[in-house]
């Protein structure tokens, strides 16, 4: 077996099998964004987001 890996923002290797297993709005926000947000980092992102509107 093969395992595939995708390198996110923070360079964290994620099993795409792991991936595949979770909900479907976080598959599509890695897939759409490649950056993996923890709830710290999301945040900062909706703040950054805010400012920019």
């Amino acid at each position: 077996m093969v395992h595939r890996y995708w390198t996110i923002d923070v360079g964290l290797p994620i099993d795409i099998q792991v991936l595949n297993k979770a909900p479907a709005p976080f598959r599509n926000n890695v897939a759409e964004t490649g950056i993996l947000l923890t709830s710290r980092d999301s945040v900062f992102y909706e703040g950054v987001a805010r400012s920019s509107m």
